[in-house]
């Protein structure tokens, strides 16, 4: 039954789109639109230029937030290196994770997740990305739990420095790694 679940998790995991992109507004988007349409109304109705301004403002900022949203991800790259396929319950796994950024453009915010069903897997990093520059981090984690488990895909998420778009992206590749139960030497047992 176990299994079944792990199995079931992991086909789920490998139909996710090959290099699927997401991008998203937030409620704050909804809120500088609702601004832009109020301050555009109480314009109309009394002529007022400060009402104009910040329209032209908070559109402004809308087309500057989309614009860098839309390149926050642009040409970034990841790898991921993991050698274990089999391991014991309180063994120790170790994978590497690149994330690089071949363009000139800084990367000022991503969020890397790896999307693992091992219990106790954390390997996710918030990070900046200069132009031309790459990251690495080694994750270890101890198993814990027996069974199949899929390690991947990874996921970048981004977004604009306002917090208006928000933008992932799903790196496939996965790896699946069979934990098997602890075994146990008896060298004192007596027939």
């Amino acid at each position: 039954l176990l299994i079944e679940g792990v199995l079931s998790k992991a086909r789920n995991l490998s139909s996710i789109d090959p290099y699927r992109r997401r991008q998203t507004l937030t409620k704050r988007a909804y809120l500088v639109l609702l601004l832009s349409f109020i301050n555009l109304v109480l314009g109309l109705a009394t002529g007022f230029d400060l009402f104009y301004r910040l329209v032209y403002i908070l559109l402004l900022i809308l087309a500057i937030s989309f614009l860098w949203n839309k390149i926050s991800l642009w040409k970034v790259e990841t790898n991921v290196e993991r050698r274990a396929t089999m391991a014991q319950v309180g063994d120790t796994i170790n994978e590497r994770i690149w994330i690089h950024n071949p363009a000139w453009l800084p990367k000022i915010w991503l969020e890397v997740e790896d999307f693992s069903d091992l219990p106790g897997h954390a390997s996710g990093r918030i990070l900046t990305l200069p132009g031309k520059s790459f990251r690495s981090w080694r994750v270890d984690t101890v198993c814990t739990h027996r069974g199949l488990y899929t390690l991947g895909p990874i996921k970048v998420f981004s977004g604009d420095p306002f917090g208006l778009f928000q933008k992932e992206r799903i790196f496939p590749g996965t790896h699946r790694l069979l934990v098997y139960p602890r075994t146990v030497s008896y060298t004192h047992l007596r027939a």
